[in-house]
């Protein structure tokens, strides 16, 4: 399948792709169930990766790998860029129900270009932002919310992320940066555009990427290893299956994170390194991960998607399918690389060496800190405690569940509130610019010693 003529039209941060005609096909495919990613000449300078790109390019060039379709399907005359199916569940990150999706979110990250960042100076970045808005109805969620960026990724190791293979590549790479929990904080506050530099990393190299025939993923390096944040477990070994249920957190529009739960796999795919879901999401959320909500594993990465802004008049609105799928041009429903087809070069998150981290580096006197425990050691135990202190004076025990079971992965909170120390009150009282530290006594590190593995935060 060859493109005829392709048509980018950008109107500031908003871009449309505009296909006008496909030509049939000439010869059968081999292999129906491959990509196609034949284009016309005048597209090579925006899917080639080693040319340098502007925003909007980097955009566009994500926007069209996420468009791709494989085998013999039609696509309308403004497919936009994928599908919302049956109700619209996206919601922001600070409406996220479900605890483990809400600690999982802090693993999610916004991928920009460096040229998207201006460091201040002071342990803060500037991110260049602009309104979504452009040809969209002034109706449409979340009209007028900050754009930034061209992707979303996630952490699955120290110093390791994950996004789709269209997204980035070797070529990419030093232009490439990763800003962690870019959100809204509440429903009248914008996303942050001053950005604390330990959620900002670079790109240093990358491990393994293909955006090829089935395959569509990118392990990437970071600069340093990550601070203040737990990376995500992804599925090892065996597949999804038809009917699993599935959330997925990402940056859909290049918006600030939203989360889309509701959404089962319509097709597992067998041993093929892909499946299918109807997941409610948009091109900024190629490289999203796609969660199990049974299990909290990530089961793939989000790549490709259904057709969904259809005109409206002067303007373009969200097209809504029912959940059984997509029966128009284009993708039935979204599609997810599995997790399978790269986790050999992601290390295992737990091991006998036992690990405490604290979900974030800064509380406020009226937060939740959230702990995470790992031990192999544990594994199938569920539950565990664990100390946390104030310089100030408190002393809590923190009881954690293994989360997900047989796991090896304890989770749990403790609330911090202003005020005198109470030691074994269940709450921490603190006042501003205080320390706290939490405390895991490992029986075994690995060695046959003991440790005392601690994280902090203020």
């Amino acid at each position: 399948m060859k493109y005829r003529k392709f048509k980018i039209v950008v109107s500031g941060a908003l871009f449309f792709f505009a296909v006008a005609m496909l030509e049939s096909y000439s010869s059968t495919h081999a292999e129906e169930s491959k990509l196609d990613t034949s284009v016309s000449a005048d597209l090579r300078p925006i899917l080639d990766p080693s040319d340098p790109m502007t925003l909007d390019q980097r955009r566009a060039r994500a926007n069209f790998a996420y468009q791709e379709v494989r085998g013999k399907v039609s696509i309308p005359s403004d497919p936009g860029t994928d599908v919302i199916y049956g109700a619209d569940d996206r919601v922001e990150r600070y409406d996220i129900a479900d605890p483990n999706l809400m600690t999982a979110s802090n693993a999610v990250c916004l991928v920009v270009g460096t040229n998207e960042l201006t460091d201040n100076g002071n342990g803060t970045y500037t991110l260049a932002v602009s309104p979504w808005t452009g040809s969209i109805c002034t109706d449409e969620r979340f009209y007028g919310q900050l754009q930034a960026g061209f992707c979303t990724a996630f952490l699955i190791g120290d110093d390791l992320i994950a996004t789709a293979g269209h997204c980035l590549d070797a070529g990419d790479c030093g232009s490439t940066a990763f800003v962690f929990g870019w959100s809204k904080p509440d429903l009248p506050t914008s996303a942050p555009t001053i950005i604390p530099a330990s959620d900002v990393y670079f790109c240093s190299g990358v491990v393994d990427q293909i955006y090829a025939g089935d395959g569509d993923h990118c392990v990437a390096q970071l600069d340093r290893i990550v601070t203040g944040r737990t990376p995500v477990r992804i599925r090892r070994s065996g597949s999804v299956s038809n009917g699993d249920s599935l959330s997925v957190i990402g940056h859909g529009i290049v918006l600030p994170m939203k989360e889309a739960g509701g959404a089962i796999v319509q097709n597992a795919n067998g041993a093929i390194p892909w499946f299918q879901a109807n997941l409610d999401t948009y091109g900024g959320n190629s490289g999203s991960p796609v969660f199990n909500t049974s299990t909290y594993v990530v089961e793939g990465i989000l790549v490709r998607g259904a057709p969904d802004f259809v005109p409206d008049g002067a303007c373009f609105r969200s097209n809504e399918v029912p959940n059984s799928g997509n029966t128009g041009g284009g993708l039935p429903f979204e599609e997810v690389s599995k997790t399978i087809a790269f986790e050999s070069f992601v290390p295992l998150l737990v091991s006998s060496a036992g690990t405490i981290n604290l979900a974030r580096n800064t509380y406020s006197c009226s937060d939740n800190v959230t702990v995470d425990m790992r031990d192999l050691d544990l594994l199938g135990t569920g539950s565990q405690s664990v100390i946390v202190t104030t310089n100030g004076g408190d002393t809590e025990t923190v009881s954690l569940t293994e989360t997900p079971a047989n796991s090896g992965v304890f989770i749990g909170s403790i609330p911090v509130t202003p005020g005198v120390p109470s030691v074994g009150s269940g709450e921490l009282e603190v006042t501003d610019g205080e320390t706290i530290v939490g405390t895991y006594n490992d029986a075994d590190d690995g060695s046959g010693s003991a440790a005392t593995p601690a994280d902090s935060a203020s």
